[in-house]
């Protein structure tokens, strides 16, 4: 069995393969393939094969999974924002570093720690 056979049940294999590669690179048209893809039964497969093309960093224009290259670089910035939100709290909870000291820690502006700090307190209050 191929690693491939899951393509054979996917929703985007009995229509036009034009619905998912615009030809001027634009998000233009993708509503319908998007549709279709939302309840293809291999979207997980899809998903899988998706992040080894782009984690490869093979350029997949188009829609795959339901998502443009747009969507998927949208979704891996804000999960490294998250990671980094994250790790500015630890850091915070943890006391005796300053902005600065944070910062280089973790490789962004005394200015991100301090909105993360500011955001995060703001949480804490709202929370109480």
């Amino acid at each position: 069995m191929s690693r491939y056979d899951w393509m054979e049940y996917a929703a985007c294999a009995q229509v036009d393969p034009g619905l998912w590669h615009s030809d001027t690179g634009t998000s233009t048209g993708y509503g319908l393939a998007k549709k279709i893809c939302a309840s293809c039964p291999v979207r997980p497969e899809c998903e899988t094969h998706t992040a080894h093309l782009d984690a490869d960093e093979y350029s997949t224009h188009g829609v795959w999974a339901g998502r443009t290259i747009k969507d998927r670089n949208d979704e891996r910035l804000t999960t490294v924002r998250q990671e980094r939100d994250e790790a500015i709290i630890r850091l915070l909870q943890r006391g005796g570093l300053d902005a600065e000291e944070i910062a280089v820690q973790v490789q962004c502006s005394s200015r991100t720690v301090l909105r993360v700090q500011k955001a995060y307190r703001a949480g804490l209050g709202a929370a109480a």
